[in-house]
């Protein structure tokens, strides 16, 4: 009883790691992505700055609509044209074509007491015909914004580790000199670590698998793995070719509860047989899950298919190494007199896991 009570004490601790808002006051961010036919601009602001250079709250009721964005956006984008300098080989500065301006969570508007922490994404886009060697930038929003504003820049070029840069009013500009394009197969290898690593990385996922290992024969194992891969890699391409778009909250949750479901047959002593259908069902889910990474990256339009590929082939080695990791473990403990206990309470500490999980995320939306 006392294991149990251990294992119910470190699911919780589990579940309480999460990201923080690490968004500050008088602090904006950038993210440069140079892809191979463009350059990406991606400028954030919070909607207590944006207040500052145009009036957002056009009614003054204190809350901000997905109307009064819309009609505030081209003054803002004109603003951020101006303000922000991107420049080629010493060409002219150019953001290149504002893109719809976006909320940064799924959200359609915003109370005062959160305009501080609702942060709005403003997208420009830059063709290439050339791959520049030096790409310059500056900013210049310190009359409006107030010289203690600073804004945190991520420069991203593919296969290239990421920069970051301060721009104050002290430092306002910054010269990348960018490297050669990589090759297809340094394309191709990056984003199969990338897939590798999320999974390795996201603990929602192992715990999911985790779940189904624990009820699981070699036979039923081998139904379900490929189940599994072949659900999220459906769901995977039609997120990331915009077939389908759902918001990222409802996945989540959906994750969560998916991991809360697992648990729930296996403390009823269902057991493995037929599970593969289940897996199928809430491996579509976890699919969406995958895709929010590759859409946070901006994926250049070239070469997008061999990047979703590797992506997935790195998910599924994860998963794989994952598997062959604990499937022994978990067969010898089954051979034991403990072993019956040891399923009930990992199960358990699974499902309290996906509980805290589910709550947390379906209260944060």
């Amino acid at each position: 009883m006392r294991a149990l009570t251990c294992v119910f004490a470190l699911a919780a601790l589990i579940s309480q790691v999460s990201v923080a808002d690490a968004h500050q006051e008088d602090t904006s961010y950038s993210q440069i992505t140079l892809a191979p036919d463009h350059v990406q601009t991606v400028a954030t602001f919070d909607l207590h700055v944006l207040q500052r250079i145009v009036t957002v709250d056009t009614n003054d009721d204190g809350v901000v609509t997905d109307e009064e964005l819309a009609a505030a956006a081209p003054a803002l984008q004109a603003y951020l044209g101006d303000r922000i300098g991107l420049s080629l080989d010493n060409g002219p500065p150019d953001l290149g074509q504002p893109k719809p301006v976006r909320w940064r969570d799924d959200i359609t508007r915003a109370e005062w007491a959160d305009w501080p922490k609702t942060l709005v994404d403003f997208p420009f886009e830059r063709s290439l015909e050339n791959h520049p060697d030096l790409l310059t930038l500056s900013y210049t929003p310190w009359l409006e914004l107030g010289g203690a504003h600073a804004n945190l820049t991520r420069i991203v070029q593919f296969g290239y580790p990421e920069i970051e840069v301060v721009f104050t009013a002290e430092e306002p500009d910054f010269d990348y000199f960018t490297e050669k394009p990589t090759s297809r197969w340094d394309t191709f290898s990056r984003f199969v670590r990338l897939g590798a690593e999320h999974i390795w990385a996201g603990l929602d996922h192992i715990l999911f698998l985790v779940a189904l290992l624990v009820v699981s024969r070699l036979r039923e194992l081998l139904q379900i793995v490929t189940a599994f891969t072949v659900a999220h890699s459906i769901t995977l391409a039609l997120a990331v070719f915009d077939v389908v778009e759902i918001p990222s909250r409802w996945i989540e949750a959906g994750i969560a509860a998916t991991i809360v479901w697992v648990a729930y047959q296996n403390l009823r002593g269902r057991s493995g047989a037929h599970r593969w259908r289940l897996t199928f069902a809430f491996g579509l889910v976890h699919g969406f899950g995958f895709a929010g990474v590759l859409r946070d990256l901006e994926l250049p339009a070239e070469g997008l298919v061999r990047s979703l590929a590797a992506f997935n082939v790195g998910v599924e080695l994860g998963q794989v190494a994952i598997v062959g990791a604990l499937f022994p473990v978990i067969a010898l403990l089954r051979r034991t007199p403990l072993g019956a206990g040891a399923i009930a309470g990992v199960s358990a500490a699974v499902g309290l896991a996906g509980v805290m999980w589910f709550v947390e995320r379906v209260a944060g939306s």
